[in-house]
Order: C-alpha cells, then sequence, then structure tokens
C-alpha cells in the first residue's frame, strides 16, 4: 500500500495556511449578515454553533448555509460569479476526517459529534482585481480569530482537540484510511495518546515533555504501565491499527538503517544502477582530542578528515539513509546516503551526509540526529526531500527548535530551508509568574486573550526573531512579542515573566 502524506499550502501577504474544503454539499443562499452584537461585531448561531465575525466584515461577506454547516464568501467576487470568493466553513460531521487539505478539528463530543473549520485549497478570488484580492487576503487573516471565538451549545463538549493527532481514537474506531496520511512520529504519539488519556507515566523523555505540555493530560502515580483491561474496546481496537499501519510505514520505509562501526555490511546504495557495495565505517582516536575516520567502500579506503572536521564523531555507529525515496522510479534514481556522526562542540551534534556512485562525494551537513535512536524516538525523515534537525535559538532562553533541510539533487547538497515558525523539540514547563495576554497572531494590532498566572506555560514556537507562541496548562495559548529579552505583551523581562529561564554557552 503506498502512502503519501497530503498537505496544500497557500500564501497570503506571507502567511502560510493548511487550507481545503472537503465533503460539503453546494450549499444556498440564506442571508448576507448575522444578527448584530452589542460590540459592532456580528454574531452569528447556526443550529448549536455560534460564532464571532469580525467587525472589519461588515458588508463585505455573503453567508450560506446546507444540512452541514455555514459558509463564508467574499461578497466583491460572489457578486461577480456564483460560488467565488469562499473564505471557509464551519461544519459538523461524525466523521474523523484526516486528509489534510484544509479541514481543522476545532471540537468534538463524546458521542462522536465533531466540528470542523474548513478553509479553500487555493485562492478562489478575483486574482485579477488588486482591491478586490487585497480585501480577500485581509479578511482571510481573520479566519483564525473566528475560529477561536466558536462556541457549541452541547453537553461534553472538547475544545482541545488540536493538542491531540487522534482527537477521537478512545470512542470511535478508526481505520487505514483515516491513518494513511500520518508519519510514523505522528503514529507513534497516537498510539502512546492512549495510554496518555489514562494516565500514564512516560519514561521517553520526548512523550514526557510532549504529553505533560498538554492541557489534557493527568498524570497519576504509579501509572508507569497501563493494562488492557483499563482500556475500552475502542480504544484497544485502535491500538491494534495504529500498531498495524506502524508496521506498514515501517515496510514501506525501510531507511534510514543503523550499522555498527568495524564490521563490513553490504548495501545496494543505487538499486540496479551499480552492483550492491561493501562497506565499512572506523573511527578510532589518535590522541586525546584527535581522530581517525576512515569510511572504506569496495575496498577503497576514504579518509574522512580529507572532506570534514569532525570534533568528537560518534565511533559506535552510522547510518544509510534514503532522502528521496525513488527507488523504482526509472526516470529518477538518485541513490542512497551515507550518514556519520559528530557529537560536536558542547553537545551540539551534527550528521554529514555521502554519496558513493563509484566515486565519494560529500553533500553536506545538519545541526543534530534526525535518527530515532538519537533522538528519542522522533525520525527527522519526511522520505521527500526533507530532513529535520535542530537549530539553536537564545531569545529568552537557550533551547533547541526543529530546522529543515532540503536534498537538492539537481546540485547533489544539503541546504538548509528557513521556516516562518520552527516547533520547539521539547515542551519544557515554565512557570508564569503574572497573568500574560498573549495575541491571536504575530501581531501587535491582533486581539488578545489571557492566559492566568500561577500555572505551567510551555513554548511552542518561535519565528527566531521576536515571537514565540505559548500555552498554558488551561489550554489557552498565543504569541507573545520579545525585544531585547524584555515580554513586550506585559512591558516585563522575560526572567520576571517565566521561571527557568537559562542561558548556555
Amino acid at each position: 500500500m503506498e502512502r503519501k502524506k497530503l498537505r496544500g499550502i497557500w500564501t497570503i501577504a506571507g502567511l502560510l495556511m493548511v487550507t481545503g474544503i472537503v465533503g460539503c454539499s453546494q450549499p444556498n443562499v440564506s442571508s448576507e449578515n448575522g444578527q448584530q452584537a452589542g460590540t459592532g461585531e456580528e454574531s452569528y448561531t447556526w443550529e448549536e454553533i455560534t460564532i464571532t465575525i469580525p467587525s472589519d466584515w461588515k458588508d463585505k461577506y455573503i453567508l450560506t448555509e446546507d444540512e452541514n454547516g455555514f459558509f463564508f464568501y467574499q461578497k466583491a467576487s460572489y457578486e461577480k460569479m456564483e460560488g467565488m470568493g469562499y473564505l471557509c466553513g464551519f461544519v459538523k460531521d461524525s466523521a474523523w476526517m484526516n486528509y489534510g487539505t484544509g479541514e481543522t478539528l476545532l471540537a468534538y463530543t463524546e458521542d462522536d459529534v465533531l466540528y470542523y473549520l474548513m478553509q479553500p485549497t487555493d485562492v478562489p478570488c478575483d486574482v485579477e482585481d488588486e482591491e478586490i484580492s487585497t480585501e480577500y487576503f485581509g479578511m482571510a487573516k481573520d479566519i483564525s480569530m473566528m475560529a477561536a471565538s466558536i462556541e457549541i451549545d452541547v453537553p461534553g463538549i472538547h475544545y482541545d482537540a488540536d493538542q491531540y493527532v487522534i482527537p477521537i481514537s478512545s470512542i470511535a474506531p478508526v481505520t487505514e484510511e483515516t491513518l494513511a496520511n500520518l508519519s510514523d512520529n505522528e503514529l507513534w504519539i497516537a498510539r502512546n495518546e492512549i495510554y496518555a488519556r489514562h494516565g500514564k507515566l512516560f519514561e521517553n523523555e520526548y512523550l514526557k515533555m510532549y504529553f505533560n505540555a498538554c492541557s489534557w493530560y493527568q498524570p497519576k502515580d504509579g501509572a508507569n504501565d497501563i493494562d488492557a483491561t483499563e482500556l475500552s474496546e475502542v480504544e484497544q481496537a485502535n491500538l491494534q491499527m495504529i500498531v498495524k499501519m506502524e508496521e506498514i510505514y515501517a515496510k514501506e520505509h525501510p531507511y534510514p538503517k543503523e550499522y555498527e562501526t568495524g564490521t563490513p555490511v553490504e548495501v545496494d546504495l543505487w538499486n540496479t544502477k551499480l552492483p550492491p557495495s561493501t562497506i565499512e565505517y572506523e573511527v578510532t582516536p589518535k590522541d586525546e582530542y584527535d581522530y581517525n575516520y576512515i569510511l572504506t567502500i569496495d575496498g577503497t579506503a576514504y579518509d574522512l578528515s580529507e572532506y570534514i572536521f569532525m570534533i568528537e564523531p560518534v565511533q559506535d555507529v552510522f547510518y544509510v539513509t534514503d532522502m528521496l525515496e525513488n527507488f523504482g522510479d526509472p526516470n529518477y534514481e538518485d541513490g542512497l546516503e551515507i550518514a556519520v556522526l559528530d557529537n560536536g562542540p558542547s553537545e551540539d551534534p551534527v550528521t554529514h551526509f555521502f554519496k558513493y556512485d563509484g566515486t565519494l562525494n560529500y553533500i553536506g551537513e545538519m545541526e543534530g540526529f534526525p535518527f530515532k535512536e538519537q533522538n528519542a524516538g522522533i525520525n527527522g525523515f519526511n522520505h521527500q526531500g526533507g530532513v529535520t534537525g535542530r537549530i539553536r535559538m537564545d531569545l529568552i532562553e537557550t533551547t533547541y527548535l526543529d530546522g529543515y533541510w532540503w536534498y537538492n539533487s539537481n546540485e547533489q547538497q544539503l541546504e538548509y530551508v528557513e521556516s516562518e515558525l520552527c516547533r520547539y523539540q521539547s515542551y519544557m514547563a515554565h512557570e508564569l509568574y503574572t497573568d500574560l495576554p498573549v495575541y491571536f497572531d504575530m501581531d501587535e494590532a491582533s486581539p488578545t486573550i489571557t492566559i492566568p498566572g500561577g500555572q505551567q506555560v510551555f513554548f511552542l514556537k518561535s519565528d527566531l526573531k521576536e515571537w514565540i507562541l505559548v500555552r498554558g496548562k488551561d489550554g489557552r495559548k498565543g504569541y507573545i512579542h520579545v525585544q531585547d529579552g524584555k515580554v513586550l505583551n506585559v512591558d516585563a523581562p522575560a526572567e520576571e515573566v517565566f521561571s527557568d529561564l537559562y542561558f548556555f554557552d
């Protein structure tokens, strides 16, 4: 079974948004405006769902309904052609959507009713008209605030869906189809989510910090293991399905593979283009601060110090990887890579990559170790040319975030790719000393929500320059604006806002 992870992305004035419209029937026009709210904003209620419409949208939108939910269109585009100007929709369903092309689960109930925000896969406005397109892009920026305003008047509603890989795994069956777009990392977390709901204590450092940052996670003393009898039939069945999909994923993605140093191994580096190669990698100390690191391929020894310099090379293992995973395509073959590891200075690890086609070629390095065995169980390879490593940031503390490297097959070089937001690699808990207003977007003009002081908070993402996405243990989240070590949201030094902020050498 071939599995591909689909993610549709569009750009709105530099804002990256995961998008797509899924499963909605053709709506019928029911009204152009919602009911007036006392604040100058508009509220709109459809069945049990109420949302707030931005005041800036007044007289700029068309609102439609069908049996699934309600949908917003830019009026200027819609009046030129019915159906143009689609902005978003709010729908409810009994099925968990995991297509990765625009659906965002906002809330769910224990009765398996799910509420979604739907967004388009393209920019469906009149892009030829600059005034109309500018207005459309401005309206689209408000959608996240509209989604945050949602209120659903039903018993037992959960608004923490964004903190799960599979929010409904305790109440509804999952299938191969619904799991097909998940990576091995997501499947691993989803499997452990089932145990985390029952308060399991985790020994794995990544899982421990990951779940501690979730508002719903309540660890229980002594719950190091969860017996199957403590799980519902649905949970047990979902565990079996997730494990099955993990096994399928592992078979379809056999690389990266770990090998011991000092032992020859046979590896088919180029499928049928070249015969399999015999590879051996050995690291031996020269003296206290210097090493020999020799890679031998088909009897030819390559002194890697002629290509790279390593401060403290990992001596016991090396890896063979497949960044592009394109074996079987007769029109495009790029072969496997050989990866050697350096612990680096001050525990700042570096991974070096080589290709071999009869000649050894160095293709570049990345910060961090993107291998499960070296990375608390997280696989850094997306098998489509991208590799996730780590980058260091010293904005208000020394910390590490995901860095992204891309293999440019034309240049045969590994290249760092800048991202708008980078995810923290570990969610360290900090005590919040004071009430903290946080922004919905990385913009001081955007609305705020206040995270009450006296609780744990976790840093989730950052632009590496001046913005950090923060979530409180109560589930509230938003952005803080930082300059020169000061949190501008409260005009105070960061160390007066958060506990345990440390800088490393």
